[in-house]
C-alpha cells in the first residue's frame, strides 16, 4: 500500500506555500507494519542473574582468624590463630550494632561490641567499618579478668563482605584493638548468613 502524500503547490508571484492534505484517515503505521512491541519473559535463570538486591537486615559470622603477633612468632610459638562468631543486630540506618565472642589457640578469648557502617547495605558487595570496644579474657586471670583495665581496648576494623549465593556471603576483615599496654592486628576470613 502506497503512502498517502501531500501536494505542495506555490502561488504564482507570491512565494506563499499552500499545503493540501489528505482527506481520507492516515493509516496507524505501526499496526499496518506487525510493529507491535511486547515484553520479553525473562527466565528464572535471567532474573536470578539481574538480582543485586540483598534483602537481609541481620546475619550471623562464624570466621577463623589470625592474629599478628611478632612476639610469639620470635619466641617460634607460632602464630596464634582462633575461632570467632560476631552478631548483626537488625537496623534500617546505619549504624547497625553487632556483638561477637573470639577464642584463640593461646586459650585467651575476646568479646566485642561495635558499630558497624556499611557502605551499601542492600547490595550483594557490601564494604564496611567497625569502631567499637572488646575485652580480652585471660585464661590464667580467671575471673579477674574482668576487672582488669589493661584488658579493655578501642577496637577498629574495615572489611567487606560479597554474596557467594544468597543468603551466604564471603567475610574478609582486618581488625586493630589497641589498649594501654598492648596493640592487637587481626586478619579473620569467615561467611556471613543473612535473615
Amino acid at each position: 500500500m502506497a503512502a498517502p502524500t501531500t501536494d505542495l503547490t506555490e502561488s504564482s508571484g507570491t512565494g506563499e506555500v499552500r499545503v493540501e492534505s489528505p482527506t481520507e484517515p492516515q493509516p496507524n503505521l505501526i499496526d499496518s507494519n506487525n510493529l507491535v512491541v511486547t515484553p520479553v519473559e525473562l527466565t528464572a535463570q535471567e532474573k536470578k542473574e539481574i538480582s543485586y538486591l540483598y534483602p537481609y537486615r541481620q546475619s550471623i559470622a562464624p570466621r577463623f582468624i589470625l592474629i599478628a603477633d611478632l612476639d610469639q612468632l620470635r619466641d617460634g610459638d607460632g602464630l596464634p590463630y582462633g575461632l570467632g562468631v560476631g552478631y548483626l543486630a537488625p537496623r534500617k540506618r546505619q549504624p547497625q550494632w553487632e556483638a561477637g565472642a573470639e577464642l584463640y589457640s593461646t586459650s585467651d578469648g575476646q568479646i566485642y561490641a561495635s558499630a558497624r557502617w556499611i557502605q551499601f547495605p542492600d547490595n550483594y558487595f557490601r564494604p564496611y567499618a567497625k569502631l567499637g570496644v572488646s575485652h580480652i579474657w585471660r585464661a590464667d586471670e580467671k575471673l579477674v579478668s574482668f576487672g582488669n583495665w589493661k584488658n579493655y581496648f578501642l577496637r577498629a576494623a574495615v572489611g567487606f563482605e560479597d554474596v557467594i549465593k544468597p543468603p551466604m556471603s564471603v567475610l574478609l576483615e582486618l581488625a586493630v584493638a589497641v589498649g594501654t599496654e598492648e596493640t592487637q592486628l587481626q586478619f579473620s576470613f569467615g561467611y556471613s548468613w543473612g535473615f
